[in-house]
């Protein structure tokens, strides 16, 4: 299990319900790309990091968050407004880690989404699954071990169909409608809680440095664009945290 955690500037206080507020009105706003991740993709995002087995600092990992290319890094009006989102950013890493302690019990951040015609409104875990899938391919080669394993695909099954950008044309008709993907949706938290378990009990990887290209993700534009992207994460992560 990936051990980014440990880094002290971490040791912050806990996300408000303002705070979370105040980080997804950033995500949303002029001041990113339209490649910038939603708040659940983020959440999808920063899940596979945490849970996953390779040792992530944040200039590997927080490249992507804002897009593929340098010119997605967000503009700034101050160095202390890009510090204070770095800081949200951190925490919320901070949360995500905090509900993965009770993995039987995690709940990703789903969004909902309301079909024409129709009052009620399905879990939409798209935009989740595709951040999820962007973290696993950050270290893609030190998942391999379960993504070679044949009990552990079931796993991965709704991660791969809801967040995978190489569906088969028959994959593609079990995610179609809203309600098939919500039911996929449905079986993720009890993925999360196997894939938790099974980095927890020491299964051995092979060392690896964080790929510098991910897939595409719940951003603000093109959610369902599952192209392939790419991105520097050295340069990126360093323009961001020299900003901070």
């Amino acid at each position: 299990m990936s051990k980014a955690f440990s880094n002290p500037l971490r040791l912050m206080s806990p996300l408000t319900g303002g705070d979370i507020a105040e980080l997804e009105q950033f995500l949303m706003s002029d001041s990113t790309s339209d490649e910038t991740l939603m708040l659940d993709g983020l959440d999808g995002y920063l899940t596979a990091i945490a849970i996953g087995p390779a040792k992530l600092e944040s200039k590997d990992w927080l490249p992507g968050v804002w897009g593929p290319q340098i010119d997605d890094v967000p503009y700034f009006e101050t160095s202390e407004h890009a510090g204070r989102i770095l800081n949200l950013i951190l925490r919320y890493f901070d949360d995500v880690i905090a509900r993965l302690n009770n993995p039987n019990g995690f709940e990703p951040r789903f969004d909902g989404v309301t079909c024409h015609g129709q009052a009620s409104q399905f879990i939409e875990g798209e935009p989740w699954a595709l951040g999820f899938m962007d973290g696993v391919a950050l270290s893609r080669q030190s998942w391999q071990p379960l993504l070679n394993d044949a009990d552990s695909r079931a796993w991965m099954r709704p991660l791969h169909l809801l967040g995978a950008d190489n569906l088969t044309r028959e994959e593609e008709a079990l995610t179609r409608w809203p309600c098939q993907r919500a039911e996929l949706a449905k079986q993720i938290p009890k993925s999360i809680a196997a894939i938790y378990r099974y980095w927890s009990d020491g299964v051995s990887t092979a060392p690896t440095q964080p790929r510098s290209k991910a897939q595409s993700s719940a951003r603000k534009s093109g959610q369902n664009d599952r192209g392939i992207r790419r991105y520097a994460v050295e340069t990126r992560g360093a323009r961001i945290l020299e900003a901070c």
